[in-house]
């Protein structure tokens, strides 16, 4: 597919039908143009790995590769880095040290052995929930970066800094600390699609398990033991998670004919001073403040309608004709869950937000928006 040749953020977006709107694919189109709407989920993800190739400019000398070299081998970047020169993977020690590097470097090797060599590359990688804390990227779209880096989600939509790659939060073996087998993954999703394939009748709620924190809790000095933001305070950004989990629970309470949507661990946020409708790069993410404290108050009113601490396997989120997806708690950025919730053969719901990952390419989702009556009215939808 054609990708067009420039970057630009996008424009804050005009609020669409309710229930029949999401805001990465609003994003998409106006990055990639009308002609996206006929290319296929492999398209999709090949055109917008080749438009977020283009935030970084091309080595095409000797010298200029040299230079990247010496950049990403400098003392800070280096444990950070990863290498991939004639088939074989380098790294520092420390980078191996990671959990989350380890596994990146153990899914990168097998899926070299089960096609031809990887190409000589080399990359600076940030594997947090964000795309913009750690590592090169960060989440201003205006700030310049040089050095290609590689993010498993991107909190502040598509046009943030950074090339998308599947996170490795698959293929675990039992006792060990790293992840990324592939054909352990396979075997995994073949027993999630035999669960899927087995499930004759459903039950017809949005289903969705997962904790319900805050953030805010006193954060002390280490050293001096004083504290330097007050128990109670309002967090303006890691919160947004935790904000669209007590939203969510609170459609249960409402509508429980509707919902399973159940935290494991229920302390929501409680403050919503702080609370703003837009994210830093203008995308309207739906909260008001009036609105949270209401969902607040009905899930603490009751409180066993929001919880269920009983463990689900991933392969009984097949009794459902509906799962959903919901930004996390940590940091407000992606969650994991999207990795088996496309193979148990229910209709994928995703929460209206700006967080990508390389799974989700933009077709015809639905969102469970707030408030509760248009979140209600779409889900019959999901039947026809």
């Amino acid at each position: 597919p054609a990708v067009p040749p420039t970057l630009a953020a996008p424009p804050p977006r005009a609020d669409g039908p309710p229930g029949r709107r999401w805001i990465p694919a609003d994003e998409y189109a106006r990055l990639h143009g009308p002609a996206a709407t006929a290319w296929s989920g492999p398209e999709r993800i090949d055109a917008e790995l080749r438009r977020s190739l283009l935030q970084f400019p091309a080595r095409e000398t000797p010298e200029a590769a040299r230079t990247l070299v010496e950049t990403l081998l400098a003392p800070h970047p280096r444990d950070k880095s990863l290498f991939i020169i004639n088939g074989t993977l380098f790294a520092t020690r420390r980078f191996l040290t990671t959990r989350k590097h380890e596994s990146l470097a153990v899914m990168l090797y097998a899926a070299q052995g089960r096609s031809q060599p990887l190409p000589s590359v080399g990359f600076s990688v940030a594997v947090d929930a964000t795309g913009g804390t750690r590592g090169n990227c960060n989440e201003d779209a205006s700030v310049k970066v040089t050095t290609p880096t590689v993010v498993i989600a991107k909190r502040g939509g598509y046009g943030q800094c950074g090339v998308l790659i599947p996170n490795p939060y698959f293929g675990a073996r039992v006792g060990s600390r790293n992840a990324g087998d592939l054909s352990l993954w396979e075997a995994e999703v073949e027993k999630l699609r035999a669960a899927a394939a087995a499930r004759a009748n459903r039950d017809g709620r949005v289903f969705w398990r997962g904790g319900c924190g805050n953030h805010e809790r006193e954060r002390v000095d280490k050293r001096s033991g004083d504290a330097i933001i007050p128990a109670g305070h309002c967090d303006a950004e890691k919160e947004d998670g935790n904000r669209a989990r007590l939203l969510a629970a609170s459609l249960t309470v409402s509508r429980p004919d509707l919902f399973d949507v159940k935290c494991s661990g229920l302390d929501p946020p409680k403050n919503f001073s702080c609370v703003e409708k837009t994210s830093r790069r203008g995308f309207d993410l739906g909260f008001d403040a009036a609105e949270l404290a209401a969902a607040r108050d009905a899930v603490l009113a009751e409180p066993s309608e929001a919880t269920d601490a009983t463990w689900v396997e991933p392969e009984d989120y097949a009794k459902y004709a509906a799962v959903l997806n919901l930004p996390g708690q940590i940091s407000g950025g992606y969650s994991r869950n999207l990795n088996h919730l496309w193979a148990v053969g229910a209709v994928v719901v995703l929460w209206d937000t700006p967080i990508v990952e390389w799974h989700a390419t933009p077709a015809s989702p639905f969102d469970v928006g707030t408030p509760i009556e248009p979140a209600a009215a779409s889900v019959p939808d999901l039947e026809t």
